[in-house]
């Protein structure tokens, strides 16, 4: 049975950098890329990592419909997840963002996002991974597993 296992890959590790940066000097940060890109797994990585420290010592991950938030948030990392349906007619949800981006920062992934509904924010993208970087991580999940691959089934990766 193969194990979860993540692999931080230098991809990953330039774009969780922009993510920080992002969020330094913007209230709202924008993650977007295709449907099973690791958007998800990314931003629970960098939380169980603590990769999020600089901007807020709360963090807040939610995967719900923004609708059912708290008010209550001041001087969190409020990081919201699955907002692809949001659309810009939806004005209670968005004044909801607009409302908690003034007390908090807020990282907003989604597979896409009607980003003209937003004030000010900051786009960031799910990289791409290279040949190297993919074939590193089955290498990684290979060696963590004691699966044994052969040179052929190794090239036809």
């Amino acid at each position: 049975m193969i194990r979860s296992v993540y692999y931080f890959s230098p991809s990953l590790i330039r774009t969780a950098n922009e993510i920080v940066n992002g969020l330094e000097n913007s209230k709202i940060v924008v993650l977007v890329g295709d449907s099973g890109s690791g958007k998800t797994s990314l931003c629970k990585y960098m939380i169980e990592t603590k990769q999020f420290e600089e901007i807020s010592s709360n963090v807040k991950y939610f995967s719900t419909d923004i609708q059912e938030f708290d008010d209550i948030y001041e001087n969190y990392l409020l990081i919201i997840d699955f907002l692809d349906e949001l659309k810009p007619d939806d004005n209670c949800a968005i004044r909801k963002l607009i409302e908690l981006s003034k007390l908090n920062k807020i990282l907003l992934v989604s597979r896409s996002i009607d980003t003209s509904i937003l004030p000010p924010y900051k786009l960031v993208s799910m990289p791409k991974f290279t040949d190297s970087e993919v074939l590193s991580m089955i290498s990684r999940i290979v060696e963590q597993d004691g699966i044994e691959l052969s040179e052929a089934q190794m090239n036809q990766i």
